[in-house]
C-alpha cells in the first residue's frame, strides 16, 4: 500500500496520491463491515498523507464554456441526466458535493427556494437557490420524485454515494480540462462572486462557512443580500451557456 501511494505521488502528485489513499481507506473499511476482510486490518489507515500545497483552482471563461458543452455532450453520451444536474447545481450553489448528492426531497422548499440540509460538514445549513437551480430541481422531481432522494442510488433506497468521480473524469475529458476536482467548483463559485464585487463576508455566508451560519444571517436580516449573491453568481456562470451560440 505504501509503495502504491508513493508511486501515484511520483506519477501524478500529492493530490492524486492522497485521493487514491482516502478512497482505499473507505473501500477497505466498507469491506470490513461486509465481512470481506478482517476487522481492524486496514493497511491504508496508518499511512500519512502527503503535504498538499494550498491551491485555489477556478475556471477561466473559456473553461466555463467548454465545461457546459461537455455536460451537454455527456448527458447524450451516457443517458444519465442526474450527473449533469448534480454538476450544474454544484456550479451554481458552491456547495460541497455531498451536500448536493445526499439531499432528500423533504429537505427542499420549492416555494421558499431553499434547501434545508440537516446533515452537513458544518451542521444544519440552509442553502438558498437561484432560479436556474430551482428549475433544474423541478425537472429532477419529475424524474426522481417517487424516490426519497433527489439523486437516488441504484437501489433507490439510498442516495447516490459514488461522488460521481468516474463520470466527472469523463466530463473533464470531453471538456479538455485538466486538474479540476469537484471541490474546485466550490472555489470557482467563490471566485465568480469576488469578481462580481461581493464582499468576503458575503462570500463566506454564500458558501455556508460555520462562522456565519444561516440562522445568524436570517437573524440579522441579510437573507435579501444573500439571495442577490446567489442569483448573480448563477447568472454569471450560466451566461457562458448563452454565449456559446455566438461563438
Amino acid at each position: 500500500m505504501a509503495r502504491l501511494h508513493a508511486r501515484i505521488y511520483g506519477e501524478s502528485g500529492a493530490y492524486a496520491a492522497n485521493d487514491a489513499l482516502k478512497l482505499l481507506r473507505r473501500l477497505l473499511a466498507q469491506a470490513a463491515q461486509w465481512g470481506i476482510v478482517p476487522q481492524g486490518q486496514n493497511p491504508a489507515k496508518g499511512l500519512r498523507l502527503y503535504k498538499e500545497d494550498s491551491r485555489e483552482r477556478f475556471l477561466s471563461d473559456d473553461e466555463h464554456r467548454r465545461l457546459h458543452r461537455a455536460l451537454a455532450a455527456f448527458e447524450v453520451e451516457s443517458g444519465d441526466p442526474d450527473v449533469t444536474a448534480a454538476v450544474r447545481l454544484l456550479l451554481w450553489t458552491g456547495c460541497r458535493a455531498q451536500e448536493i448528492l445526499k439531499v432528500s426531497w423533504e429537505e427542499i422548499d420549492f416555494e421558499g427556494r431553499r434547501i434545508h440540509r440537516r446533515d452537513t460538514k458544518t451542521g444544519g445549513r440552509t442553502i438558498l437557490l437561484s432560479a436556474p437551480a430551482v428549475e433544474s430541481l423541478g425537472k429532477l422531481q419529475e424524474r426522481n420524485g417517487r424516490c426519497a432522494w433527489v439523486f437516488p442510488g441504484r437501489s433507490k433506497k439510498k442516495p447516490r454515494n459514488d461522488y460521481i468521480k468516474r463520470p466527472w473524469a469523463r466530463i473533464l475529458e470531453l471538456a479538455e480540462i485538466d486538474d479540476l476536482r469537484l471541490h474546485d467548483l466550490r472555489h470557482n463559485a467563490a471566485t465568480v462572486a469576488r469578481r462580481l464585487g461581493v464582499s468576503l463576508k458575503e462570500v463566506s455566508d454564500f458558501l455556508g462557512h460555520k462562522r456565519t451560519a444561516t440562522t445568524e444571517i436570517c437573524a440579522h436580516g441579510d437573507e435579501g443580500v444573500q439571495r442577490e449573491v446567489v442569483e448573480r453568481v448563477a447568472y454569471e456562470i450560466q451566461r457562458h451557456v448563452d454565449l456559446q451560440g455566438s461563438l
